[in-house]
Parts: structure tokens; sequence; C-alpha cells
């Protein structure tokens, strides 16, 4: 039993480390090419699925072969709760500071959302119209980055915690992992941000965010895997991942942003 727990904590190591180590290949990139204002589409779809090899390489050496890694569809109801929860929460932490005038409403969204619906005025509509397309469009879209997180996060990093800790501690401990691990891109590039680095003077309310919705989903994502034995949460890691197009944004000087 003590063997086995070593050789589960090994297996911890490894992968965190393997994780890391891609990862940090792609922060490099990320933060150089952030700053000078290209596009960083592939470069964080290869972030995203760092974690997943990772957790796919390290089962490979410590088990020959991927049992355990929760590969499957499970029950339709907990697919779609896995959907609408994460929506729910992340709707409860963006909308009233979209609401609020913070929203980032100058972005690429907006003329083909022109083309098709014609000049929407009014703030609140904007921000409605972009919402439905990103909880639909946007989730399914992000599928295919997230499923690259939740192959690692959930496939592999949480069913391990959960064969040497207590549900709680698995559910800290993988959170804390999963925001340390965004945080150099959050702290040092625009990636996930619509005003700019926070250290270099355009720290905005996207920071804190992003840290309210880590505080409510550190919880629910293992709940789901460790209950169902299921790795298939890219739709939770998708609803998580808002495309930045309504991002909030540093207010401008009259306290609301611009249309």
């Amino acid at each position: 039993m003590e063997a086995e727990s070593k050789r589960t904590k090994l297996s911890i190591v490894v992968y965190l480390l393997l994780t890391f180590a891609l990862s940090s290949i792609f922060y490099v990139l990320v933060i150089r090419r952030s700053s000078g204002g290209q596009n960083l589409g592939l470069l964080i779809l290869g972030l995203m699925w760092c974690p997943g090899v990772s957790g796919i390489a390290t089962r490979l050496i410590f088990q020959g072969n991927l049992h355990g890694h929760g590969l499957g569809w499970g029950k339709t109801k907990y697919q779609f709760a896995s959907y609408w929860i994460p929506l729910a929460y992340a709707s409860a932490v963006y909308l009233p500071i979209w609401f609020a005038g913070y929203a980032n409403l100058t972005t690429r969204l907006f003329p083909p959302l022109n083309r098709i619906f014609g000049n929407v005025h009014g703030e609140p509509a904007i921000v409605l119209i972009n919402f439905i397309f990103l909880a639909t469009l946007g989730v399914f879209s992000s599928c295919i980055s997230a499923l690259g997180e939740e192959l690692g996060w959930r496939g592999f990093l949480v069913p391990q915690l959960a064969k040497i800790a207590p549900f709680n501690r698995v559910a800290l401990i993988s959170g804390v992992i999963w925001a340390l691990w965004h945080y150099p891109i959050i702290l040092f590039s625009t990636a996930y941000r619509g005003a700019g680095p926070l250290f270099r003077g355009n720290g905005d309310i996207d920071y804190l965010c992003g840290n309210c919705g880590f505080v409510i989903a550190s919880g629910m994502a293992p709940a789901q895997r460790v209950m169902l034995d299921r790795a298939a949460c890219s739709a939770c890691g998708a609803t998580n991942e808002f495309p930045p197009e309504l991002r909030s944004s540093t207010p401008p000087a009259n306290g609301r942003s611009h249309h």
C-alpha cells in the first residue's frame, strides 16, 4: 500500500514537471509575441494541450496504457451539467461587470454581428447578443483547446490525487495548480486579458474575474471527475474559456467602455 502511494506521488511529480516544462516553451513564445501584437491563436492552442499531452505521456510511462483516464461519454445528463453549471457561475462573475460598463466592446466580433443584426444600439443589447454567441458557438469552438487541458487536469491529475487525498484537498490542490499554471500568461502577456499585462501599468478587472472564477470552479470540475470517473469535461472547460472578445477592459476616463 505504501509502495503504491509513493508510486502515485511520483507520477504526480513527473506529470507536473512534464506539464510545466512543455508549457514554459509556450510561455516564452506567447509573452514575446503578445508584446508585438502578433496573433497568438496556435500558440495558445499548443499551450492548452501541454497538460493533456503530459497526462497521457505520464500514464503511459507509469501504467503502459490509458485505463483510468476517463475517456468516454458517460451519462448525458452529466455532460449537459458540465455545460450549464460553469456557464452559470461564469455568468455570475462576468455579466455584472459587463453590464456595469467594463466590457471590451471594440473587438473583431462586432463587424460580422452588425452585418447580421444591423447596428445594435445600446451597450446592454451588445453585451447580451455577444454573450449568447459566446455561450453557444464560442463554447463549442473552445472545446478543441479545452480538451487538451481536461485530459491533463481531470484525466490524470485529479484521479491520481484522489488516490492519496480526501476530496477537499483534491479540489484545493488541483485548483491551486491550475491557477498557477495560468498565471505566467495572465500576468505577463495579453493572451487572456483585454488591457495588457498586469505588471505593465494596464491592470484591469479581468484579473479579478479570473480569480473569482478560480475560487468558485476549483471544487466543481474535480467533483465531476471524481464522482463520474469521466474525463469528458471539455464542455466544462470550454465554458470556462470565454473567448477574449468580451473580457473586461480598463475603463476610460469617463468610467465606461466605448462602443
